[in-house]
């Protein structure tokens, strides 16, 4: 079993290197349109990861293979806003509250990590759901 990149209906790509995978989330970033993105990021073990992507601000969701709690959220530095972020997962509106938005770059380095080790990544802070 690969590592799978989906959009929550069907399969965007197998990935078989973090080069590929840092790649990929680039190429979505850039082609964006309107409306910001839920991806998600499967192991071959079945943990996954929703990768939230925007301009300028992403988040992160974790789960373990089995999909019961706990779920953990990426914390970034806007711990005090009360703000949301709108993304989309297909057609579905999902909001994050600013808390929970990281930087690209503090995305990239996490899932390169996830991808490494198939664990919650620890380069950066976690809250549980």
């Amino acid at each position: 079993m690969k590592w799978k990149l989906e959009d929550g209906e069907q399969k965007i790509a197998d990935i078989n290197s973090e080069e590929e995978l840092e790649r990929y989330l680039i190429e979505i970033q850039k082609n964006l349109g309107e409306q910001n993105k839920i991806i998600i990021l499967v192991s071959p073990t079945g943990e996954f990861m929703h990768i939230g992507i925007s301009d300028k601000y992403v988040f992160l969701n974790y789960h373990n293979a089995d999909d019961e709690p706990p779920y953990y959220s990426s914390v970034g530095e806007y711990q005090d806003s009360e703000d949301v972020m709108e993304y989309y997962m297909n057609d579905y509106l999902f909001e994050v509250s600013m808390r929970n938005c990281i930087i690209f770059g503090a995305m990239i380095l996490a899932v390169k990590k996830f991808f490494r080790t198939g664990k919650l990544p620890d380069t950066i802070d976690w809250e549980e759901d």
